[in-house]
């Protein structure tokens, strides 16, 4: 009787915790967003002389915010696309939200990864 009840017990505690991976995935995928919003923000607030750029180079407090932001950013976004991965593969119920939040945060992984790459590129 008692293992009745603890299989009853697992079996319905796996959706739940598969669920909240799912929105756990999803929670990280907008907060990358959000992230990479004020990662912008930032940056178009950079001057657009050369002169004046060449003074924000040498503050290297300025340039270690820049970094911050974009490497919090693009973490989030990889545990967003990991988690929603692995409830895309793990659950039966919110494939659908895992999905979507998969498809997000990839499409945003390329794009980061794209203009790292086109920046790297132009020198």
């Amino acid at each position: 009787m008692s293992t009745d009840r603890h299989n009853e017990i697992q079996s319905t505690e796996q959706p739940l915790a598969v669920n909240l991976v799912v929105w756990a995935g999803l929670g990280f995928t907008v907060l990358a967003i959000i992230i990479y919003f004020v990662l912008r923000q930032m940056l178009v607030q950079l001057p657009q002389d050369r002169v004046e750029f060449e003074g924000i180079r040498a503050n290297a407090s300025a340039l270690t915010r820049l970094i911050f932001v974009g490497a919090s950013g693009a973490m989030c976004n990889v545990v967003g696309l990991v988690l929603s991965l692995i409830g895309y593969v793990a659950s039966a119920g919110a494939r659908g939200v895992a999905l979507a939040g998969s498809i997000v945060s990839g499409v945003l992984l390329l794009g980061l990864f794209t203009i790292v790459l086109s920046s790297f590129l132009t020198g």
